[in-house]
């Protein structure tokens, strides 16, 4: 559990204060590093009537499903976390696409097609029940039915922000169309390899089998539902402070470099060094996006967000690395540039189609590095601004990410490379934040 992962932590970094309460920040410390949505100051009618309509989808059938789903997918996940601990020691960036790893994901294949069929009819009810019950509401409001189907229209079809006329902002973008319509079951291995070695088969388990269950009713009848709420393009983001990487007390180019660096490491190797993958597993929230096989056009893969919120969870996305494997600071998409005003160099850039039922966000997001120093998780997203339910939720997330900042820093004084750098500046550390 949380405790244990905290445990974990702190032998792995024994100079790091690590709490097993979250950590909490005053208002103006959020305020000053997030863009905040402004909250409604009550429930409006869409707000209940979502929250009541999803009471009655999920209630009747939502525990037995659950339980059907963590028996069926137990046994198949057990064997994903045998074969993690199988692999080469870690650093190790990606488990390599040879033939045996195909043979191994045959083998799963079948084990785990049970599960897929029991959240392929319940994801289908969720969205006929969204249909029968929201349908008078959105009789009343047509209108506003089509726009928000028109916001939602650039996040309908395969990865990749591209506009109805078939423009694109990045060549990014159209690679992200060459990937397909859903998740390939290579790449959702790969993903799940990497997040049990940071979380350990239990708790990675029971957020696996949540976000299948729980996270599509959010989903489906509250996040993206068009039928109820007036959905629009917002913009959020969170940031970090400059951190000077290096300790020699001065934030430019060579901090960039470190931190970029470390930065992927941590998000997308498959396995990292224990020092490294026991400070993560403590975090809130940990994003694992698997680099992508160096042969495939589309550049484009799958991967995963763990966070121990109000439950465990593990929420599905799709990703691209617009930088070189062997080269952080080097281009693999030409003419690629951050969509971020205030970035230097984009390190992922992650898709959140609205027909992923196992991601509660629609939009398109971007992890870079700002030039400032400091890194960011700027957001393009689909919501309604007069919900409350919407307002709070992204509002949590600007919160969430704004504490990730400050334990990104933590992360970052913990390395080798910037004690060594202490030592040679003969500086002391800075206070931090935890």
């Amino acid at each position: 559990g949380r405790l244990q992962r905290v445990r974990r932590a702190a032998h792995c970094a024994t100079d790091q204060m690590v709490r097993v309460k979250r950590m909490e920040l005053d208002e103006a410390t959020y305020a000053k590093f997030a863009d905040y949505v402004e909250e409604p100051k009550s429930f409006k009618c869409a707000d209940l009537y979502a929250y009541a309509t999803s009471a009655v989808i999920a209630l009747p059938w939502a525990l037995f499903v659950w339980a059907l789903v963590y028996v069926f997918t137990f046994l198949p996940t057990a064997l994903i976390s045998c074969y993690q601990s199988c692999m080469p020691a870690p650093p190790h960036d990606y488990p390599k696409r040879t033939c045996g790893y195909a043979m191994f994901c045959l083998v799963l294949f079948p084990l785990y097609l049970p599960a897929m069929f029991i959240i392929f009819m319940w994801v289908s009810w969720i969205y006929v029940a969204r249909f029968v019950l929201c349908l008078p509401f959105a009789l009343l409001n047509c209108s506003s039915v089509l726009k928000s189907r028109a916001a939602l229209r650039k996040y309908n079809g395969r990865p990749g922000v591209v506009e109805p006329d078939g423009s694109a902002r990045s060549p990014v973008d159209k690679m992200g169309q060459k990937y397909g319509g859903w998740f390939h079951f290579t790449d959702v291995v790969a993903a799940l390899i990497g997040s049990i070695h940071r979380q350990g088969f239990c708790d990675l388990h029971i957020a696996l089998v949540n976000s299948v269950v729980f996270v599509p009713v959010l989903k489906i009848n509250i996040m993206a539902n068009y039928f109820l709420f007036k959905l629009e393009d917002g913009y959020i983001n969170q940031w970090s402070a400059p951190i000077d990487a290096d300790a020699d007390g001065v934030i430019d180019d060579d901090d960039q470099i470190f931190i970029r660096s470390l930065l992927r490491n941590q998000i997308c190797r498959s396995k990292m060094v224990e020092r490294n993958r026991g400070m993560s597993d403590a975090w809130p929230f940990v994003g694992h996006y698997p680099y992508t096989p160096p042969e495939r056009e589309s550049q484009t893969t799958s991967g995963m967000q763990f966070s121990d919120g109000t439950i465990l969870s593990a929420l599905w996305v799709h990703q691209i690395h617009p930088t070189k494997l062997d080269d952080p600071n080097a281009s693999a998409i030409e003419g690629h540039t951050p969509r971020s005003e205030y970035a230097q160099s984009a390190i992922v850039c992650v898709y959140l189609q609205q027909w992923n039922p196992f991601h509660q966000v629609t939009g398109y997001v971007e992890v870079n590095a700002r030039k400032d120093g400091g890194v960011e998780h700027p957001m393009w997203i689909v919501f309604d601004p007069t919900s409350k339910i919407h307002a709070k939720q992204y509002n949590g997330i600007n919160k969430l990410f704004v504490r990730l900042g400050f334990r990104f820093t933590d992360y970052v004084r913990n390395q080798p490379e910037f004690k060594e750098g202490l030592k040679r500046n003969k500086r002391t550390a800075p206070a931090t934040r935890v």
